[in-house]
């Protein structure tokens, strides 16, 4: 499956997030308060985004690999972390099959903002979504209910947003009838934003919901190095600790500080128990017996899932 990073090596990652522990004051301060965009004044409704990936037998034949080699969760789902490096396809694949005995209504998808197109921190689509494997509708209340923090607005990036696009399909696939909120975040986010995020997407989760974030996790280290960020990483998502991330580094554990906030807050609070499925490094899919030796520069994966206690 072709790869958004060229060559199978990592795309840019997000600068670190150096300013996420500072206030909000200081942007609002030099910025001016956040801008929402003026609606559309002839009211005419949009068709669905195109896909960026349309190659429709490998995005099925992955997602039947995976549901043959992924039991499903006898547990209630409400939340998983996987990657978005196509490099990768089967793992990101593999929290959507694992988490396929679910029915869900809603599913959110937290990605970064690689390429930092939106006007805010946070990001929100306004269209219906196209993809290799079925058509996604927008949950328009969900969007709508995001869209009342003040750090948040509508963004047309979605269209080359490959965090999101890459999956969509596995989605589409699984989840045919649910509604999909794709929400991108910048890399440098001041506090009071991933605060007020966490907050609006709480009351969202919980049964009927899929909590998605997608995170590719250590970037450009060799090997070794990586594992032992990973290491880091893995510890950090099992102690469901939002305010121990202020450890972890981006991009040396992942792409995604806030995205990870989020999704520690909200399943901390639905009191869902964390599971780690998957850690593999992007040298294992080198076609060369040596690639881990060879390649410098590296991004690993974490596969995760977060259950509800009980059958």
């Amino acid at each position: 499956m072709a790869s958004p990073k060229e060559g199978g090596q990592p795309s840019e990652a997000p600068s670190p997030p150096a300013a996420s522990e500072e206030r909000c004051g200081y942007w609002a301060l030099r910025d001016g308060p956040p801008r929402r965009r003026e609606p559309d004044p002839s009211g005419a409704p949009q068709g669905p985004l195109p896909p960026l990936y349309p190659e429709k037998s490998a995005f099925a034949e992955t997602a039947k690999r995976a549901v043959a080699e992924t039991p499903p969760s006898a547990r209630k789902v409400t939340g998983v972390i996987g990657p978005h490096h196509l490099l990768a396809a089967d793992l990101v694949a593999m929290p959507f099959a694992y988490a396929g005995g679910g029915d869900y209504r809603r599913v959110i998808i937290l990605s970064p903002d690689h390429g930092r197109r939106g006007k805010t921190f946070i990001s929100v689509p306004d269209r219906d979504f196209r993809t290799a494997l079925g058509d996604l509708r927008l949950d328009r209340e969900a969007a709508a209910a995001v869209l009342e923090s003040p750090w948040a607005d509508v963004s047309g990036m979605f269209v080359q947003e490959h965090g999101i696009q890459a999956l969509l399909p596995f989605v589409a696939e699984r989840f045919p009838k649910a509604a999909v909120l794709p929400v991108a975040l910048r890399s440098v986010i001041c506090r009071d934003a991933m605060e007020d995020l966490a907050r609006i997407l709480l009351p969202l989760s919980g049964e009927g919901t899929l909590l998605v974030e997608s995170t590719d996790f250590s970037h450009y280290l060799t090997e070794a190095e990586a594992d032992i960020k990973d290491q880091e990483s893995r510890a950090a998502i099992l102690a469901m600790d939002p305010a121990g991330l202020s450890a972890l580094r981006q991009p040396g554990h992942l792409d995604s500080i806030p995205a990870l906030y989020a999704q520690l807050h909200v399943q901390r609070a639905l009191g869902a128990e964390p599971r780690i499925l998957a850690i593999r490094n992007s040298c294992r899919y080198a076609p060369e017996a040596d690639g881990c030796a060879r390649i410098e520069k590296t991004t690993s994966y974490i596969v995760a899932a977060f259950e509800l206690p009980g059958p």
